[in-house]
């Protein structure tokens, strides 16, 4: 170490000294060699600041390589115990037809010898009657003839011959497949990512109190703009807000008497909204509301509504007659190309008093359904984004302290594959990796927000706007952005 701290010195020197050939008069506004020298030395610090870092991580990664040799290590042993159980089975089960064969024609064997036995008696007794017989007649003895005739003619010549036997029993060989022998031997099955440990920090940057009853959606727009609507209640009536941050406020664009229960941007820009009806609604430049060409006929819309990355429509569509409910994915002419209907034991993916109530995906085409009952209390369905259509895992969250309910309001995935969910109940965020396990939880009382969350988004920054509810019969809900970081 000591090599490579003199080494970081000559650095610096040599970049003092640099800084000073190229140094104009102080007069002129340009560095002096003691900015130079400042600016050098603040730099190496971030340098050694780095290296530290770096050695760190290289630990962690050495540490990290080690476990997965001694898991490497187990596993094999696992699988080859796995293994010699199977062959002691195979070999005992081997032995067993084979003795119970061995039985089998031991029994069938017997049988025949009897057989023969009785055969090879018979057939003597009738042959020493046949000389006998031969002798008398050749004898020319008529009263010995005559004695002959009445003894053998009493003789019953008749044999039962045993004609059926019972059948050696044929092998009939089990078909070894690749699904039948898995159950039997084991798969390999993934578990859930490893992850170097992590310190996640949340900060709130800026707080904004709207004009609204309660932000209900947010929508980032591509300029930076902001899109967010609160829906409509028995005292209001539904606002639709297109604003920009300005200045420390919510500086307004536009705002639209509309009623809806979520919003998506579509690539072209327009926005699409769900209205509870059977077809997807655009709203038009001229402040019109009118149908698209994403329908789920003969089912109804949901919240949930989603654009993906590639261009998907996402959407929850259920019935309230039928009960049917589903996910449906929709390419952008509006073709259906995915339902999510069932779990991967082929049941009703949704519950009878459940409704998908938000939608999100992730870069890998995962998907994220928040699911939740009338009382409230939810769960987030990850569904493979893959041809399988698989449930990857269902977080149900931890038992709420407060309400003894879990009741996430929505869900977004960041840039780094971090899924944040709020929870209405405990007034908490939730950071969950791809896999559905919780990395951390943050208190939204801690971080002085103080209304229940109602909605989530990503900016063109990368924070979190994070919407939530008005005062009683008040429009003062208030936007927050939150940072969120890991070191």
């Amino acid at each position: 170490m000591a090599t490579k701290e003199n080494v970081r010195n000559e650095e610096k020197k040599d970049c003092i000294q640099s800084l000073n050939v190229f140094i104009l008069d102080h007069q002129s506004g340009a560095l002096t060699p003691r900015h130079g020298n400042e600016q050098c030395e603040a730099r190496s610090s971030k340098y050694q600041e780095i290296i530290v870092d770096l050695f760190r991580h290289q630990n962690t990664l050495g540490s990290i390589k080690q476990s997965g040799y001694s898991k490497l290590e187990t596993e094999v042993q696992n699988i080859q115990r796995q293994g010699k159980t199977l062959k002691d089975a195979i070999d005992a089960h081997t032995n067993k037809l084979l003795h119970e064969l061995s039985r089998k024609w031991e029994a069938i064997k017997n049988d025949i010898e009897d057989e023969e036995k009785k055969i090879n008696k018979y057939g003597i007794e009738l042959e020493t009657r046949n000389n006998s017989l031969t002798n008398i007649v050749d004898s020319k003895n008529k009263s010995a003839v005559f004695e002959a005739a009445r003894t053998h003619m009493s003789f019953d010549v008749g044999i039962d011959l045993q004609t059926t036997f019972d059948s050696l029993p044929e092998f009939s060989p089990g078909k070894v497949t690749q699904c039948g022998i898995e159950p039997l031997y084991g798969i390999l099955k993934n578990v859930e990512e490893q992850n170097i440990p992590t310190s996640i920090s949340f900060n709130v940057l800026e707080s904004y109190e709207s004009k609204l009853s309660s932000i209900d959606n947010i929508e980032s727009c591509f300029d930076g703009s902001i899109l967010m609507n609160a829906k409509q209640t028995d005292v209001f009536e539904g606002k639709l807000n297109h604003v920009k941050i300005l200045n420390g406020t919510l500086e307004k664009i536009n705002d639209f008497v509309v009623n809806l229960d979520s919003m998506a941007v579509l690539p072209s820009g327009d926005l699409l909204l769900s209205t509870g009806q059977s077809v997807l609604r655009t709203f038009s430049p001229d402040k019109k509301i009118v149908k698209s060409k994403y329908s789920v006929a003969p089912l109804k819309t949901t919240a949930a509504l989603h654009i993906t990355r590639d261009g998907k429509v996402i959407v929850g569509a259920n019935c309230a007659f039928t009960g049917e409910k589903k996910i449906i994915v929709m390419n952008l002419n509006g073709e259906h190309t995915k339902t999510y209907r069932v779990d991967n034991n082929k049941k009703l993916l949704f519950e009878d008093d459940s409704t998908p109530t938000k939608v999100t995906s992730d870069k890998s085409r995962n998907i994220y359904v928040i699911d939740k009952r009338r009382n409230g209390n939810g769960r987030l369905i990850i569904l493979s984004g893959d041809d399988n259509a698989a449930v990857k895992f269902i977080y149900k969250g931890p038992v709420s302290s407060d309400q003894g309910t879990f009741t996430p309001n929505d869900v977004v995935v960041t840039e780094t594959n971090r899924v944040i969910l709020c929870d209405a109940a405990s007034l908490t965020l939730h950071i969950l990796n791809t896999s559905g396990r919780c990395l951390v939880k943050q208190s939204l009382r801690k971080l002085d927000i103080k209304r229940t969350p109602r909605c989530l988004s990503i900016d063109h920054r990368g924070y979190v706007l994070l919407g939530c509810s008005g005062g009683l019969d008040e429009k003062n809900a208030k936007l927050h952005v939150i940072k969120i970081s890991s070191t």
